[in-house]
């Protein structure tokens, strides 16, 4: 059973910032033709206050051939701050909860054969469920999708009189949807 857990605090970063506004008129030949600047704001050497962050999880292995996993996390976004030391009203706290499962076949590696090679490939599957950042028309947004994962081994390498070094090339596919 292994637990494990995040923390980022807020954290100021430099930024410029320029607004410009203006009007236009067409033109007979269908061409923009700027008329009037209405606004014209700029502020150099600001600075953006990123959001506080944290997270906890816990995975437990059960045996070589089962691993369990879940995960929580939250971005405190409503104490971010734009340039002009404003908080941003579309932006709301958010958070992200997430499960899966991986399964290792135990086939010996000393085995051979086209069809012990999927024996050795771990296999995964997760899913998530969260309420993103953004508020848009009074609704903050969810999200949730589900994972896909394998594991190919790759040739295993001789570190050392009786250990190993095993490569593996990770591919994932994931599945979801926002709003």
């Amino acid at each position: 059973l292994t637990f494990g857990s995040t923390f980022a605090h807020p954290m100021k970063v430099r930024a410029n910032s320029t607004l410009l506004g203006r009007t236009y008129t067409l033109t007979a030949f269908g061409e923009d033709l700027h008329r009037d600047t209405v606004v014209f704001r700029e502020v150099k050497g600001g600075h953006v206050t990123m959001p506080w962050k944290y997270g906890f999880g816990m995975t437990w292995k059960k045996g070589e051939k089962w691993l369990f996993g879940v995960e929580h996390s939250q971005d405190l976004w409503s104490t971010y701050k734009d340039v002009n030391g404003e908080n941003d009203s579309s932006l709301v706290n958010a958070w992200k909860t997430s499960a899966g499962i991986e399964f290792k076949p135990s086939v010996p590696h000393t085995t051979r054969g086209f069809w012990s090679y999927f024996g050795k490939m771990h296999y995964r599957l997760g899913g998530y469920y969260s309420m993103s950042q953004y508020k848009l028309k009074n609704t903050q947004l969810p999200e949730y999708g589900i994972t896909l994962g394998f594991g190919f081994p790759l040739r295993r390498t001789r570190a050392g009189a009786d250990k190993y070094i095993q490569s593996m090339v990770n591919f994932a596919v994931e599945w979801g949807q926002r709003g």
